[in-house]
């Protein structure tokens, strides 16, 4: 069983997991909101339900994207042997 951690911390850690360092303006790009809103929100942890739905989709959109690529790259694989 995994340990549950704080909206504040799961905020940050899908922000960083999906855009690295900078993940505050990309994720406010992503989620067409200012990054002010982005910080206030990682302070306060008071996300919006809509936006944690958003973030869930983007997240998925993210997983869908790497396995295709592990897919291709097997495909590379497979080919040259």
């Amino acid at each position: 069983m995994s340990e549950r951690i704080s909206p504040i911390e799961l905020f940050e850690k899908v922000g960083r997991e999906l855009y690295g360092n900078q993940w505050q303006t990309d994720l406010a790009r992503a989620l067409k909101v200012s990054a002010r809103t982005v910080r206030h929100w990682r302070t306060t942890g008071e996300v919006p339900e809509a936006r944690w739905r958003d973030l869930r989709q983007l997240c998925a959109d993210r997983s869908k994207r790497l396995h295709m690529a592990q897919l291709a790259i097997g495909s590379v694989l497979e080919t040259s042997r």
